[in-house]
Parts: structure tokens; C-alpha cells; sequence
């Protein structure tokens, strides 16, 4: 699947989606990484690796339709990206833009909850997220995009024990390592309808070329069956005809017969 990556910041996702791509963990690949922000390392990364790089402040969706149609991207991945995406794209691509968000939505999200913002909150309201084991968690959430923030279909989430943490840097650090972790496997869930056809594609490429050869080795042997069959009857009309035009060996008598 071709993917368009949409980041704001540093692109630390967007990083991981990169590596699971080179090391083939995923089948996808980035076909251009867009920020509303010129300036921001996911663009330099980006550009550094040869990746086409697009920016704008304030997008229009038919500007955004129109690269993601350029580059023939099936499905957007936000991945700390800021802006609202506009209506429109949604539209177009719905079921295809998903967003990681680094909190157990519905839990701290919505506008103004991104980046330390959550992690700031996750920590001063550590006891509302106790659970009965007496374990403090926090999560990271993937989830389809719809018109308002954080309020789309949950995709994937992963709980995070803070128990032992009491900073927000020090939460921020180990959510965003499961970040990294289910953002690829939020594209594997995207990858799946594409992956699984084009599996049932290549196993019927596979039986067809398997009939064919059948086909043609059971041709090969009937017509080599044929051949030797004609070669033998051949062979044994070669001989009767020597019989047939063998002389005859005369035996004489002797006198006293």
C-alpha cells in the first residue's frame, strides 16, 4: 500500500513507519511525508532519505487531494500531525486517515490535548486512571479520523504502566515507545484487505501456472508415449519386412536319400 505520512514535529513514527518499511516488517511504502510546518525535522528526514516533501501552514483539501492523488496514496497516516483535517479529504478517504494519540481516548483528547499537554494531565490526574490493581496506566491509541478530534472509530489501543513514573518527560518517554510499536501495526490493519488480495491473487497465479505445467508435462508425455509408440511399430514392421524378404536356405540331399 502507498502511504502519505502527515507529521508536524520531530516525525519519531513516522521514523518507525520508515524502518518497518526498509526492513520490510510492512508492505507499505511512504510515498510523501507533508507538515504544516516548513521547518520541521519529519521534513528534513524525509528529504534526507529522498522522499518527496510537501508544506502549507493552511492546507486546503484540494490541495492535499491533489498530491495524495498525484502519488496514488491509499491511506493517510497522521503521526503527530496538528492541524484539523479538512472535511473534504475525510470524505474522500474515509476509513483510510488514521491518527495515534498518546492517550487511552476517550481519556485526554480533544482539541488543545496533544504532546506534553496529555502527559501533563495523564500525570496530575494520576488517580483517575488506577485501576483495581492499584497500577497507574496510561496508553497510546490509533484511531480512524473523522471530522472532529480524537472522536473517530478506535482502531488499536495499548494500555502503559506508569506506576513507577513520576514525571511527565519520563511518561511521554515510555508511551512514545509503544508508540513506535502501534503505529506499524496500525499499518499492518490498513495493509490487511490490500495484503490478503493480493495473497489470494498470487495463489491463484500460482494453481494456474500449476494447471498449465500440468497441462503441458501431460502433453509432453503423451506425445513422447506417441512418439516411442510409433518408433516401436516402425521397428516392427522393419523387421517382419526382413522376414518376408529373407531367402530361403535350401537344405540339399544326399545320394542315398
Amino acid at each position: 500500500m502507498k502511504l502519505a505520512v502527515f507529521a508536524s514535529g520531530r516525525g519519531s513514527n513516522m521514523n518507525a513507519i520508515l524502518e518497518a518499511s526498509e526492513t520490510e516488517r510492512i508492505l507499505s511504502s511512504v510515498e510523501f511525508v507533508f507538515s504544516n510546518k516548513p521547518e520541521s525535522q519529519a521534513l528534513k528526514t524525509a528529504t534526507e532519505k529522498g522522499i518527496p516533501v510537501y508544506s502549507d501552514e493552511n492546507p486546503s483539501a484540494d490541495f492535499l487531494l491533489d498530491i495524495i492523488k498525484k502519488h496514488e496514496v491509499g491511506a493517510v497516516v497522521l503521526a503527530g500531525y496538528l492541524k484539523k483535517i479538512p472535511a473534504e479529504l475525510i470524505k474522500n478517504y474515509d476509513g483510510k486517515i488514521i491518527n495515534i494519540h498518546p492517550s487511552l481516548l476517550p481519556k485526554y483528547g480533544g482539541k488543545g490535548y496533544h504532546g506534553m499537554a496529555v502527559h501533563e494531565a495523564v500525570l496530575a490526574e494520576k488517580e483517575s486512571v488506577k485501576e483495581v490493581s492499584g497500577a497507574f496506566v496510561t496508553g497510546v491509541t490509533v484511531h480512524y479520523v473523522d471530522e472532529n478530534y480524537d472522536t473517530g472509530e478506535i482502531m488499536l489501543q495499548q494500555k502503559v504502566d506508569i506506576t513507577d513514573l513520576h514525571t511527565a518527560d519520563d511518561i511521554a518517554a515510555r508511551v512514545l515507545k509503544n508508540e513506535h510499536r502501534i503505529i506499524v501495526e496500525a499499518v499492518d490493519v490498513l495493509e490487511y484487505p490490500e495484503a490478503k488480495a493480493k495473497a489470494e491473487k498470487e495463489a491463484k497465479e500460482a494453481e494456474e501456472r500449476a494447471r498449465i505445467e500440468a497441462e503441458e508435462k501431460a502433453k509432453r508425455e503423451a506425445e513422447e508415449a506417441a512418439k516411442a509408440a510409433a518408433e516401436a511399430e516402425e521397428k516392427a514392421k522393419g523387421e517382419a519386412e526382413k522376414q518376408e524378404t529373407a531367402p530361403v536356405k535350401v537344405e540339399e540331399k544326399s545320394p542315398k536319400d
